[in-house]
């Protein structure tokens, strides 16, 4: 039957119990002066070699991104003048942490756009942006679609960091209001999940090579796995 990561990794548990108890016992000898150097040499050769195999036992973890739901909004926001709000038409939302990100911020301004597609083609030139977490990781674009003539469709990286929290309007949109928005549409983003590979790959001949070595620290602690 092929090694496997887990089988080593239950060993060297069962190992690490073993060497606990060997080591108490060995300092019952060093009290009482019933000891030789070979004790003390075998113990310090399966300490070096158990702190050596944990650092190499560990469980690859492969977790694919998932996009959180998509957000649907209104194709014809309408804003209040330019001069007298001064602020671009802008979405975003916050991250886990707390930190603002802009989803998109355009300088269209006025009532209901002339069409939904020229409103859309002034939004898709800016939604197309990367987002880079608090940890420096690219976790993949915003984008949004028209998805009918009078919705557009917000789609989110591939992250859990927006999880729970609710997208964030500019308040000089007047129809995009926590009222008159969520009577229709849900605003809150939720089942993202962050990509995470950790743990290193171990060949079949390195897996051979820790076992018999794990064989042999049984052999010596009168242990069985």
């Amino acid at each position: 039957m092929a090694i496997t990561i887990q089988n080593l990794i239950d060993k060297h548990s069962i190992a690490s119990k073993a060497l606990e108890e060997y080591s108490s016992s060995m300092a019952d000898k060093l009290a009482t002066g019933n000891f030789n150097n070979s004790i003390i040499h075998k113990f310090n050769v399966m300490s070096s070699w158990m702190t050596f195999l944990k650092e190499k036992l560990t469980p690859v973890v492969a977790i694919q991104g998932v996009s959180p739901n998509n957000i649907i909004i209104p194709s014809a926001p309408i804003v209040t003048n330019q001069e007298t709000s001064g602020q671009k038409l802008t979405i975003g939302i916050e991250n886990n942490l707390g930190r603002y990100v802009t989803i998109f911020a355009t300088s269209y301004y006025g009532g209901s756009a002339s069409s939904a597609q020229e409103l859309f083609l002034n939004f898709s030139s800016m939604v197309n942006h990367d987002y880079i977490d608090d940890l420096n990781i690219n976790r993949g674009k915003f984008s949004i679609k028209l998805k009918n003539a009078t919705e557009y469709e917000i789609t989110f990286p591939k992250t859990s960091d927006f999880n729970g929290q609710s997208v964030v309007y500019s308040p000089n949109v007047v129809n995009f209001t926590s009222g008159s928005l969520e009577d229709t549409y849900s605003t809150k983003v939720n089942k993202g999940v962050n990509e995470v590979n950790s743990g290193t790959l171990i060949t079949n001949e390195s897996k051979n090579s820790y076992n018999e070595i794990l064989e042999k620290i049984a052999i010596e602690l009168k242990i069985s796995y």
